[in-house]
Formats: structure tokens, C-alpha cells, sequence
């Protein structure tokens, strides 16, 4: 996304962002999972995939495999623990955004976009969670409906009915401010993005099918618990 012959970069990506993402490899985790399971169910035909190796050559590769290598070096390739040196960490305990960019200090960025891992893979619980909010007031709208969606999971993990009743204040009142904006829109939806503090951004699409569709799981979540 951004490149193009006029702007001669054409096959480069307009960000940074351009190594593994932890969205993405969450996903493709996920729907391994949900593939794998409707091969044994009879529903899908294929438990292997046929992939490129060296200078030419082929290997066929179980997609259980391919799970299981996601799931062996995930954590280890994403999480930045206390004993990690590199000098681009920022901070530590928390997950990279990316694996092997093109700038290496990207990699250690702290971005939202791990949430949506939270979600279809179940994370253990993520710190510095104002920092989180602060990044999605003047960010991407879309990923606030997995983070209401993955606090309502975490809480539930913590064993607590107390934990879970304050969490559910907490997410009601996230979903106050979106609400009003959903009403007071003629799209009768939500934008892409918003800038610092959530205003408007007159650059964003003004209503996004991504965004209202994770605020409905999130209310989904929310009904169910």
C-alpha cells in the first residue's frame, strides 16, 4: 500500500511497516486452526500446502506444521523480555509490532495492532495499558472493538466476579463516546482513523466497514458476559 510508478517506488511500501507483522502472523494462526480443523471434519480436502524452498526446489509442509512453528517461535520472536539488550527496546515486557523490518528500530515499536492477536489467539494479559488507550484515542478506530473485546476475556481469566463487573463499567463507558458518534453521523458509522484524541481527521473515510464490524463483536462479547 502507498507504492506506485508515479511516485517511482513502486513495490516499496510507503511506512516502515514492513516486516512480519503480529496482526497478521495471529491470523494466519487463527485460520490455520479453523482450516485444520475443517480437513478432519471432512470439510476442506487439503492438510498441506506445496512451498518453495532454495534455489528452485519444492517441500510439501503439513498445515499442522506450519501451526506448530507459529506457535514454538511466537513468543519468542515477539516478546521483548527484561533480559533483551538490543538498542533500538523502548520498553520492555511488552510485544513488537514487527519482525525483521527493513528499519530495525520499528520492530520495537509499541502498536495497537497486537490486540487483535489478543483476540483470535487468546495472549496472556498485556501491561501498560494506558499507554494502549493513548495510542488508540489517536489511532485506528477498528482496533478499539479488540481491545474492549480482549479486556472482557482477560477479566474473566482473572477468576474475580468483582474483576469482571468493573471491567464491564469500563467497557461501557469506552463504548459511550462511540455510540454518540454513531448517532450523530449521517453514514450512521464509524470512521477509520481519528486524530489525537479522537477528532476528526478530515484525511480518513468518514465510515468504515471494519470498524463498526468489531464494535458489533465487542457488543456481542459484552451481551454474553
Amino acid at each position: 500500500m502507498g507504492s506506485s510508478d508515479k511516485a517511482s517506488n513502486k513495490g516499496h511500501r510507503a511506512t516502515p511497516h514492513d516486516g512480519s507483522a503480529i496482526e497478521l502472523v495471529g491470523l494466519c494462526r487463527s485460520t490455520l486452526a479453523w482450516v485444520i480443523q475443517m480437513n478432519k471434519n471432512g470439510y476442506y480436502p487439503y492438510d498441506s500446502i506445496e512451498t518453495s524452498i532454495g534455489s528452485g526446489g519444492k517441500m510439501k509442509l503439513l498445515l499442522s506444521e506450519w501451526l506448530n512453528k507459529i506457535d514454538e517461535n511466537f513468543e519468542k520472536e515477539f516478546w521483548i523480555d527484561q533480559s533483551n539488550s538490543s538498542q533500538y527496546v523502548n520498553q520492555k515486557q511488552i510485544y513488537k509490532d514487527t519482525i525483521n523490518s527493513s528499519l530495525q528500530w520499528a520492530d520495537f515499536q509499541l502498536r495497537p495492532n497486537f490486540l487483535i492477536v489478543a483476540v483470535v489467539n487468546k495472549l496472556n494479559q498485556f501491561f501498560w495499558e494506558n499507554m494502549i488507550l493513548k495510542l488508540l484515542i489517536q489511532g485506528k478506530t477498528f482496533l478499539m472493538g479488540y481491545y474492549i473485546r480482549a479486556k472482557l476475556y482477560w477479566s474473566k481469566q482473572r477468576d474475580d466476579p468483582l474483576i469482571v463487573k468493573q471491567t464491564i463499567k469500563h467497557v461501557r463507558k469506552c463504548l459511550t463516546s462511540h455510540i454518540q458518534l454513531l448517532n450523530s453521523t449521517d453514514w450512521r458509522g464509524l470512521p477509520e482513523v481519528t486524530n489525537a484524541n479522537g477528532h476528526t481527521c478530515p484525511y480518513s473515510c468518514y465510515v468504515q466497514a471494519w470498524s463498526s464490524a468489531t464494535f458489533i463483536e465487542a457488543f456481542y462479547d459484552l451481551q454474553r458476559s
